[in-house]
């Protein structure tokens, strides 16, 4: 009977060592398919940032190019203008 007994020990330890290792591998697969997620949402993430940021960076610099036309315009105007009344007011 004593080795039943140990027959039947072994036999739990087995099974809850198979199930501890079951717990394991789910855990790690658990784990494993968090991390995928984040890592894809992440990649997402930054692409949607990456696209936002080249957006708002285009958009600026178009900005920015088009102030400074405005300006170099304007200025070419008015010194034209300004050019051309001191002129006539030296003849």
């Amino acid at each position: 009977m004593g080795t039943g007994g140990d027959g039947k020990s072994a036999g739990l330890l087995t099974g809850s060592a198979v199930a501890g290792v079951v717990v394991v591998v789910v855990e790690a697969v658990a784990v494993a398919a968090v991390v995928v997620v984040v890592v894809v949402v992440e990649v997402v993430v930054l692409e949607v940032v990456a696209v936002v940021v080249v957006v708002v960076v285009v958009v600026v610099v178009v900005v920015v190019v088009v102030v400074v036309v405005v300006v170099v315009v304007v200025d070419a105007g008015h010194g034209c203008g300004s050019g051309g009344g001191d002129d006539d007011d030296d003849d």
